[in-house]
C-alpha cells in the first residue's frame, strides 16, 4: 500500500527587499515546529545570487549560514526548499550546466528539494531560443524537466518545484483553461515536479475550490498554493496582522500544499503563521476569528513594556485590527471608520452615539502609540512605529475637522488644518506629488482632465 504524501504546509521567504536574517530565520523554524508546519521554502528576491546574479556561487560565509539553516530545520522536522530564479536573463537553450553548477553547491549543503522560479520575468527570449524552442512555455519546461533528469541521476529522492510565469488566474486573464502557456506548461512537465499557483490574484482574497479544480485540470496536478494574503512588499505602508482566512478546508483536499509569503516585517509575521499552521490542522470546523483569538492569547506577553503603561490584550486586537487584511480592516477598525464617514456626512443632532465611540477609538489609538515606544522588545516597537506613528498623526485633522463641524459652521465655508496636517506638507515627495496629478479613479482608471 503506497504511504499519501506529506501535506507540503509552511513559509515561503519570497518577496522582494531585505532577506530575513538568520538569527529570524531560526526563529521562524521554532515556530513552525511549535504550529506544526513542515515546509520553509529559501526565494527571497533580493538575496542577489538567488535572482539577479544567480549564476554566482555562495561565498564560504554565505554558505555556512544556509547550512545552519538547513541543519536547524532538519532538527525541527522542516524540509528546507531551495529555490532559484533565473528568469531575468537566462538563455534556455545553452545554461543548463550554469544551474547545475549552482544547485550542486546547495545539494551539498543536504538539501533535496529544489524550486525553479519564472515569476516576474520578461516574457522575451534571445532569438537562439526562440528559434530552438518556439514558445516561452516550451523553454521553461525543457530546462525543468533536464534539470530534474540531472537532478535524479545523483540522488533520486531530489525533487523540484516550479513556478510558472503564468502564476495567477488574473495572468490568464481568468480563462485558465484557454491559456496557451498553462496547457503546454501542464501537458509538457515532468511528472512529479510540483508547480507553484497563488490564485484567482496575485494577493487572493478567496481561493475557491472551483478555481483550484480547474488549474489543476490544466496542469495535470494539483498545485502548491504560494499564498500572498500577508505579503506587503508591493506596498510598504501597510502590514497584515489579521487571521489566515478566505480559504475553505476543503480547499486542503484539491492542493499539494500550502505556504504563506508574509510580511516583509518578520516580526509581523506571528499570527499570519499561527493562523495558518490552525487552519492546517483544522476539521471542518475551522473559524479564523477563534484562530485569531488563540494566536493573540500566545502573543501577548511578546509586548511586555518598560513603561507604566502596559499593552492589554484589548490593545493588541486594536493593533491587530488597524493592520488587518489587505482586503479590510478588523471590525472595530471598520466601525470606527464607518463613524467617520456618518459624522462627516450628517449634522451634528444626528450623530448620537457614534461620536463618543468615534473620539474612543482615537484615544485608544493615540495610547497604543505610545505604549509602542515603550516595549521592551525593541523588534516589535521598531517593527509598528512608523506605521502607528502615521495612524495616530491621522487624529488631529481627523478631530479638529469633527469639533470645527460641531461649531455649526456657515454654509460654503471649509476647515482648513494646520499647514503641518496639510497632504501636500506631510505627505510629500516625488511619488506622492505624481499620485496626485495622475487623478485615479476608484477602479484604477484615468480620465480625460476638465479644460
Amino acid at each position: 500500500m503506497t504511504t499519501p504524501p506529506v501535506f507540503i504546509s509552511g513559509v515561503i521567504e519570497g518577496f522582494y527587499g531585505r532577506p530575513w536574517t538568520p538569527e529570524q530565520r531560526a526563529r521562524l523554524v521554532g515556530w513552525m515546529n511549535e504550529w506544526q508546519l513542515n515546509t520553509y521554502l529559501y526565494a527571497p528576491k533580493d538575496d542577489i545570487k538567488h535572482r539577479a546574479l544567480w549564476r554566482e556561487l555562495y561565498s564560504g560565509d554565505e554558505l555556512a549560514a544556509l547550512r545552519r539553516l538547513v541543519d536547524d530545520g532538519r532538527r525541527h522536522g522542516i524540509e528546507v526548499v531551495y529555490a532559484i530564479a533565473p528568469g531575468l536573463d537566462i538563455q534556455y537553450g545553452t545554461e543548463l550546466p550554469a544551474l547545475q553548477v549552482k544547485l550542486a553547491q546547495v545539494q551539498g549543503l543536504g538539501v533535496r528539494t529544489f524550486a525553479i522560479l519564472f515569476d516576474d520575468i520578461p516574457e522575451v527570449m534571445s532569438p537562439a531560443d526562440t528559434g530552438r524552442f518556439g514558445t516561452f512555455a516550451r523553454a521553461q519546461v525543457h530546462l525543468a524537466n533536464e534539470l530534474l533528469a540531472g537532478l535524479r541521476v545523483q540522488d533520486e529522492r531530489n525533487q523540484l518545484w516550479f513556478c510558472p510565469t503564468v502564476y495567477c488566474g488574473r495572468f490568464a486573464n481568468h480563462r485558465v483553461r484557454e491559456n496557451s502557456y498553462l496547457l503546454e506548461v501542464g501537458a509538457g512537465l515532468a511528472h512529479g515536479i510540483e508547480v507553484l499557483w497563488t490564485g484567482p490574484q496575485i494577493i487572493s482574497e478567496a481561493i475557491s475550490v472551483d478555481s483550484i479544480r480547474e488549474i489543476r485540470t490544466v496542469l495535470g496536478r494539483p498545485p502548491i498554493i504560494w499564498d500572498n494574503l500577508h505579503a506587503n512588499d508591493y506596498d510598504l505602508r501597510r502590514m497584515y496582522l489579521g487571521p489566515y482566512s478566505g480559504r475553505a478546508p476543503a480547499l486542503r483536499a484539491d492542493v499539494r500544499g500550502i505556504l504563506s509569503n508574509p510580511n516583509c516585517e518578520f516580526a509581523a509575521n506571528f499570527i499570519p503563521l499561527h493562523t495558518l499552521g490552525s487552519y492546517i490542522r483544522a476539521q471542518n470546523d475551522w473559524d479564523p476569528a477563534v484562530a485569531l483569538n488563540e494566536a493573540c492569547a500566545e502573543w501577548l506577553p511578546a509586548f511586555a513594556g518598560r513603561g507604566v503603561r502596559p499593552i492589554t490584550r484589548k490593545d493588541l486586537e486594536l493593533l491587530v485590527g488597524l493592520f488587518y487584511l489587505p482586503h479590510e480592516a478588523g471590525p472595530r477598525v471598520e466601525e470606527w471608520i464607518e463613524d467617520f464617514r456618518f459624522l462627516i456626512s450628517h449634522r451634528p443632532e444626528a450623530w448620537g452615539e457614534r461620536l463618543g465611540r468615534f473620539e474612543t477609538t482615537c484615544d485608544d489609538i493615540a495610547a497604543l502609540f505610545v505604549k509602542i515606544t515603550e516595549l521592551a522588545d525593541r523588534d516589535i516597537s521598531f517593527t509598528f512605529y512608523r506605521l502607528m506613528w502615521e495612524t495616530q498623526w491621522e487624529l488631529t485633522p481627523m478631530r479638529g475637522y469633527i469639533r470645527w463641524l460641531q461649531s455649526d459652521p456657515l454654509p460654503g465655508t471649509r476647515y482648513s488644518p494646520r499647514a503641518d496636517h496639510r497632504p501636500h506638507i506631510y505627505r510629500g515627495g516625488v511619488v506622492a506629488r505624481l499620485q496626485r496629478l495622475l487623478q485615479m479613479d476608484d477602479d484604477g482608471s484615468f480620465g480625460v482632465a476638465e479644460a
